[in-house]
C-alpha cells in the first residue's frame, strides 16, 4: 500500500480525482487526508496550571487511609456524624438510592437511604474534602490549591480529564488510583461549571488492599 501511494503522488498524469478517501493536494495529486489533532495532554495543560503553592503541611488528611482526621472511607453514617461532631444536612441523588450528607459545607459523604437520612449501618465509599475544607496532608496537599502541586508530590496519575476552557487548557479531573485519589477542579471562582486551575473538591477512598 505504501508503493502505491508514492506511485500516486507522483505520478504526473493523475489530477484532480481521488479515491473515496484521499484528498487532493496543492500539486494537484492525492495524498491520505492529515491525522486529527490529537487530544491535548497533561503536558500541554501545565503550561496553563498555575504554580503551586502547597497549603502549611499537616496531617488531617490520611490519602494511603482514606481519612479526613477522624472521618475515613468506610464509616457508617452513625462513625461519620460522631467524628465530625454536628448534624449534617443530607440530600437525594437523583436518579439513585444514595443521600448526600454535608457537614459544615467542607465534608461530605454519600449513603443508601430514604427521606432525609441514611438506612442505619450503611457505609460510605469515600470521603469528599469540599473547598474550604480547613486542612491538609503531611506534604500540604488539599482543596483550593493548583492541580500541579498533586502532579508534583504524587506523578503522573493514572487517569487525566484535561479541559479547553476558552483556548486555555485545564485539568478537570486526575485520579491516582494508589491512593484511591479523586481530584477535581470542576467550577469556577464564581461556581460556575468550569475549571480555572484551582482544585475543588477531593475524594477519599484509600489505598487498594
Amino acid at each position: 500500500m505504501t508503493w502505491w501511494l508514492a506511485l500516486l503522488a507522483c505520478g504526473g498524469g493523475v489530477t484532480g480525482i481521488c479515491r473515496p478517501g484521499f484528498v487532493q493536494g496543492p500539486d494537484k495529486h492525492c495524498y491520505p487526508p492529515p491525522p486529527d489533532d490529537p487530544a491535548p495532554s497533561l503536558t500541554d495543560a501545565l503550561e496553563h496550571l498555575p504554580d503551586c503553592v502547597p497549603h502549611k503541611p499537616a496531617a488531617e488528611i490520611d490519602l494511603d487511609r482514606g481519612c479526613a482526621a477522624d472521618a475515613c472511607a468506610g464509616d457508617t453514617f452513625v462513625e461519620l456524624d460522631l467524628s465530625l461532631g454536628e448534624d449534617p444536612d443530607c440530600e437525594p441523588l437523583d436518579g439513585t438510592d444514595l443521600l448526600e450528607c454535608t457537614w459544615r459545607g467542607e465534608v461530605a459523604a454519600r449513603f443508601r437511604g430514604s427521606g432525609d437520612r441514611p438506612d442505619d449501618g450503611t457505609r460510605t465509599d469515600e470521603i469528599h474534602l469540599l473547598s474550604g475544607y480547613d486542612g491538609a496532608t503531611a506534604e500540604g496537599l488539599g482543596p483550593d490549591i493548583a492541580p500541579r502541586c498533586f502532579i508534583e508530590e504524587l506523578g503522573t496519575p493514572d487517569l487525566v480529564v484535561v479541559e479547553d476552557v476558552g483556548g486555555a487548557l485545564f485539568v478537570s479531573q486526575m485520579t491516582y488510583e494508589r491512593y484511591g485519589l479523586i481530584v477535581l477542579d470542576w467550577l469556577d471562582e464564581d461556581g460556575g461549571p468550569r475549571a480555572d486551575g484551582i482544585v475543588d473538591q477531593l475524594r477519599l477512598s484509600g489505598a487498594p488492599e
